[in-house]
């Protein structure tokens, strides 16, 4: 998400100190046809995120899927990902010859379901020049480099060596070092655990779960609804009616229960037939003792019922701690795989504009956002570079091109027709005369 020399919306990227000339974009909007690969991306995201922060246990195999036209099942899928990580402290390592706020960090890995095949984290200096700090081969053995040696000192290497060997086959050794308590990647390994969020069904962030619990929050909530036209007046937490916990809702509450740290909060969605929330269960461990409460709406002074509610106003329900994230900017990257889903453009363009408005060179909030409306492709909202395009070739791999590789785009030019035209592709390749042949079966 780095931003190219356009001077378009140019107050709402970021900057910073160390990398002269760097701009970040707050925001990148996916767009395709069905099947062109747009939900992989962000699947991809929610697996980096969980593999990273949660790690796998020796006994359980790594949940990814091969390429399916890859040529064999054992072929490894391969990860790479650069992050810019606060640095907390002077007393923290920093592998710059002084100590810096930030620093960009890559991580790479590839991996099938046996085990870890390949790792290695590097960093950037201020002429983003990649220094490597370890790397990792297939056998498991890794390997620091003679500078990033030299940085910390031969018993510090000791101690990493010892945990080098450690490392299970099915756990990064990123992972591993923060498992330990070493806190020597810590800042690096955070950014995956608190700052890289996914929305997904079943336990949302905890993050979401706090807000949801703060009365001061949900009144802010009613505001917001209300604002934004669904009538609904007020949210609160109440306790959850005898009866209305499932067996399959009793079976995500054990599982969150057994991995769940003390003190934890999580958020679980309960969808109907239609994968809109009709429940929202907030969930509170404490002391090994749980705490459920549910969402209530209310109209007019009266409690009203969540579950009466539009799909629409559940669903923004459902989103909004998340947008109360980006307003609020913390730090943090959020990537919503279809998040206008029920929404009307004028209430998505809404939240967006919100966000992107109080955006600044000191930000380090973005969204990366996966949407089938058009209606939100337009540059008065949004940079060139910030839209991308996603199409699957011929031989089944996706690609994301972004509109800043096509010449001659103005910035009074009308996207919307321009992707209609099928001047940058990705759009749903559909045979019409096979499909009008295909629904008159009967005649």
């Amino acid at each position: 998400m780095i931003a190219d020399r356009s001077r378009q919306h140019n107050r709402t990227l970021s900057s910073s100190e160390y990398y002269r000339g760097l701009k970040i974009l707050p925001i990148a909007a996916v767009y395709g046809g069905n099947a062109a690969g747009k939900s992989n991306l962000f699947d991809a995201l929610r697996f980096v995120q969980k593999f990273v922060a949660l790690g796998r246990q020796d006994y359980a195999d790594i949940p990814v899927e091969p390429f399916a036209w890859a040529d064999g099942p054992d072929l490894p899928s391969r990860f790479s990902i650069r992050i810019l990580v606060p640095q907390v402290g002077e007393n923290e390592f920093c592998p710059a010859r002084t100590f810096q706020k930030e620093l960009i960090y890559r991580l790479d890995f590839a991996v099938n379901r046996r085990q870890v095949c390949e790792e290695s984290l590097s960093w950037y200096d201020s002429q983003r020049k990649r220094h490597l700090l370890y790397t990792r081969n297939q056998e498991g053995d890794i390997f620091f480099s003679p500078e990033f040696k030299a940085k910390i000192g031969s018993e510090q290497i000791k101690l990493l060596q010892v945990f080098a060997r450690g490392t299970g086959p099915r756990r990064l050794f990123l992972t591993n070092t923060a498992g330990q308590q070493l806190e020597i990647f810590r800042h690096v390994y955070d950014w995956f655990r608190n700052s890289l969020q996914t929305a997904d069904n079943g336990i949302q962030s905890p993050r979401s779960a706090a807000l949801m619990s703060d009365s001061e929050y949900c009144a802010r909530f009613g505001r917001i609804l209300h604002s934004l036209g669904t009538g609904v007046e007020n949210i609160q937490l109440e306790p959850v009616p005898e009866g209305m916990i499932t067996a399959e809702i009793q079976n995500q509450i054990a599982d969150f229960m057994s991995h769940a740290p003390d003190n934890a909060m999580g958020q679980m969605v309960v969808n109907s037939g239609l994968d809109v929330a009709k429940q929202i269960f907030v969930l509170i461990k404490q002391d090994d003792n749980l705490s459920i409460q549910r969402i209530q709406t209310y109209r007019n002074g009266e409690p009203f019922g969540f579950e009466r509610e539009s799909s629409g106003t559940r669903r923004l329900i459902e989103i909004l701690p998340i947008f109360l994230d980006l307003w609020m900017h913390t730090d943090c990257t959020w990537a919503l795989d279809e998040m206008e889903r029920e929404f009307h453009t004028d209430m998505t363009r809404e939240m967006l504009d919100g966000f992107l408005e109080s955006c600044n060179q000191r930000s380090r909030t973005q969204a990366l956002i996966n949407t089938h409306d058009l209606m939100l492709m337009d540059q008065a909202l949004f940079r060139k570079d910030e839209i991308y395009v996603a199409e699957r070739s011929v031989d089944g791999c996706s690609h994301l091109i972004s509109l800043k590789e096509y010449e001659g785009i103005r910035n009074d030019l009308d996207l919307r027709r321009s992707y209609l035209d099928g001047r940058f592709g990705g759009r749903p390749s559909i045979d019409i005369a096979a499909f009008e042949q295909a629904i008159h079966i009967g005649e």
